[in-house]
């Protein structure tokens, strides 16, 4: 299904990280979505992170990503939780 939406910069499912769920992107609405993660308040952060680290263990997004968001984005402690279980997760990029 194609959605047609007006208005300005990526789009990020689950507005408010109020909802209880996560969301697959393609690669550019990651990216993009990526690029804006400074910007975005507490809620969405934490659903941003929470679904790219998803996205990442389950083979679809890239190392990359991850790594780009780790710097761009503004961490807190526990937010990076799930960033340092991503990067222990099997077959990604961390040594054993």
């Amino acid at each position: 299904m194609e959605l047609a939406l007006g208005g300005k910069g990526p789009l990020i499912p689950n507005a408010g990280g109020t909802g209880y769920y996560r969301f697959e992107l393609p690669q550019r609405d990651w990216d993009a979505l990526i690029r804006k993660s400074d910007r975005l308040p507490g809620g969405e952060a934490q659903a941003l992170v929470d679904s790219l680290v998803a996205s990442f263990q389950a083979g679809r997004a890239s190392a990359g990503q991850i790594t780009e968001l780790a710097r761009r984005m503004p961490i807190t402690r526990t937010a990076m939780r799930p960033m340092r279980r991503a990067m222990r997760w099997p077959g990604s990029i961390a040594p054993s």
